[in-house]
Parts: structure tokens; C-alpha cells; sequence
């Protein structure tokens, strides 16, 4: 599985993660299972501090690219 493979299935699980809450307790659980301390998406991106530069760009989808997050000019 490559790293956009696991991105893909990382955001899938959480949305479903979060679809299934059914209650307040059920919604902090989900988030604090991706996004906490030792979450899955804090997780990740220790993993991807590791990387050079060039394993980097590769993997990042278009979809969050910085180019696309900045204002229009």
C-alpha cells in the first residue's frame, strides 16, 4: 500500500468513523482516535517529517496542495 492508498483509507475510516457516531461521547471518541495525541492522522504526519522533500511532494493529493489553499491573487 502506498502512501496515498493509506491516506485514502485513513480519511475513509474517519468519515465513517464519524457517520457512526451516535451520541456527543461517540463523536470526541472518533475524533480522538484520528485526531488526537496519539491518533492516526498525528500518526501520519510524524511518519511524514521523516520523509526527504522529494518522497514528499509526491504524496501530497492535489486536492490539499498548498497552491490551491492560497487566496486568489
Amino acid at each position: 500500500m502506498n502512501e496515498s492508498d493509506a491516506l485514502n483509507e485513513l480519511v475513509s475510516s474517519a468519515k465513517s468513523s464519524f457517520a457512526q457516531a451516535q451520541t456527543p461521547a461517540d463523536l470526541e471518541n472518533a475524533k480522538a482516535q484520528f485526531l488526537g495525541k496519539s491518533g492516526r492522522v498525528t500518526e501520519l504526519m510524524k511518519g511524514m517529517a521523516l520523509l526527504s522533500v522529494e518522497e514528499k511532494s509526491p504524496a501530497v493529493p492535489p486536492s490539499i496542495s498548498p497552491n490551491r489553499l492560497s487566496k486568489p491573487r
